[in-house]
């Protein structure tokens, strides 16, 4: 299977493929899309992650979320399974280290070789 058939604005229907879910998805859930490409056969493929910068906005976020949870640490490295990343922090490997390079860079959080730890300010 491809992933999952979308409506989009109950009018056109559009596809999100399964390397960019990272969710549990249910029928008739209503989220929000961004359309990645028109097809020139007319389809449409979706995606339910922003694009472009704002995608790594969101991991950021979303990797800062976890991080507090958590007290701080999680044991996550650059290292770690895509799968791993994937059950702990519904993204992609590569979200996840744009993620944490955007945090490091910002220097919010400091990287070892057992995980990602928050800086004390």
């Amino acid at each position: 299977e491809l992933g999952a058939s979308v409506i989009i604005n109950n009018k056109y229907l559009g596809v999100v493929y399964k390397n960019d879910i990272f969710i549990k998805l249910n029928v008739n859930d209503k989220l929000k899309g961004y359309i990645s490409k028109i097809r020139e056969d007319g389809k449409i493929d979706v995606s339910i992650r922003k694009m472009g910068f704002d995608k790594v906005l969101d991991s950021k976020d979303a990797i800062m979320q976890k991080l507090q949870e958590a007290n701080g640490f999680l044991p996550l490295t650059d290292k770690s399974s895509p799968q791993i990343i994937e059950e702990t922090l519904e993204m992609s490997k590569g979200a996840f280290k744009k993620g944490i390079g955007m945090l490091y860079r910002e220097r919010v959080i400091e990287i070892t070789d057992t995980g990602i730890r928050l800086i004390d300010k």
